[in-house]
């Protein structure tokens, strides 16, 4: 789901709402598939699907989960590079794992087509490969 194709179906609240309603089932199954990690490793999951999914898709693209394969290759060349302050190259890699294994389970419960798996994930780790190439060591700081 898109906004641009529902604006004049609902608010721009409605969508984020019901796009953020959404999403926290996805991650909730996300989670339950995950659980067996340690718990430090669960959380970046979490907070790395939160960066893609309320914070790229919804906030910067306006999109939901649903239309995401469009907006793989933004999230690692413009809102990671540009809004991530301080991105490592091992952070990149980190959101680049989270998205592989988020829609590997997403496929598995059905909530993703086992038919398009293959070229997302091949995507996901082709941008993933670009965005590391790209960051500068000396970049890797915090305010």
């Amino acid at each position: 789901m898109i906004y641009e194709d529902m604006k004049d179906k609902m608010s721009w609240d409605d969508f984020e709402e019901l796009a953020y309603m959404k999403h926290e089932v996805l991650v909730d199954t996300f989670r339950e598939d995950i659980k067996n990690l340690s718990p430090k490793t669960v959380r970046r999951h979490i907070d790395n699907l939160d960066t893609f999914l309320n914070f790229h898709l919804v906030r910067k693209c306006g999109a939901d989960f649903e239309s995401s394969e469009n907006y793989i290759a933004t999230f690692f060349s413009f809102t990671l590079k540009y809004k991530v302050w301080g991105l490592s190259k091992e952070a990149a890699k980190g959101y680049g794992a989270t998205l592989r294994k988020f829609y590997k389970s997403m496929a598995e419960h059905d909530l993703y087509p086992e038919s398009e798996l293959a070229e997302t994930l091949a995507e996901i780790k082709e941008e993933c490969s670009y965005l590391v190439e790209d960051l500068d060591d000396d970049y890797d700081f915090i305010w």
